[in-house]
């Protein structure tokens, strides 16, 4: 169960849970209000962005084409560390969906992430999205 507005914690389980039980899918409402509410906050969004290295001594982790691969991405978070105050900023660069099994999942946990933390998640738009 979600509760809004998300916290990091919320989505932290979402991507666990996703991992553990991918038959389990998250309901249609919960999918919509995430979808409903990161557009907003993207379409607030110049459609250039200049982003620094580093914001705050936090390192830019730069990811190419996740392509559905929800453990690549949560391996990726536990190495480097999941997106919040005490990680790095990320810059996903597209290609979120494609090929892999867990597209919807990977989209969402990205999209949730950037509801949390909308200065620390940065997401550009692939050819798939």
């Amino acid at each position: 169960e979600l509760h809004f507005p998300l916290d990091s914690a919320q989505v932290d389980n979402m991507g666990l849970h996703f991992a553990k039980h991918p038959d389990v899918h998250l309901h249609p409402s919960y999918q919509c209000r995430i979808l409903m509410e990161a557009k907003e906050i993207l379409e607030k969004l110049p459609r250039v962005q200049r982003l620094k290295s580093k914001t705050g001594g936090k390192p830019l982790i730069v990811v190419g084409d996740m392509h559905g691969q929800l453990k690549d991405l949560l391996t990726i978070f536990t190495e480097n560390g999941f997106p919040g105050p005490a990680g790095p900023q990320y810059l996903f660069n597209g290609d979120f969906v494609d090929r892999g099994t867990m597209g919807a999942e990977v989209a969402t946990i990205l999209l949730a992430y950037k509801m949390v933390y909308p200065d620390l998640v940065h997401l550009n738009r692939g050819n798939h999205e």
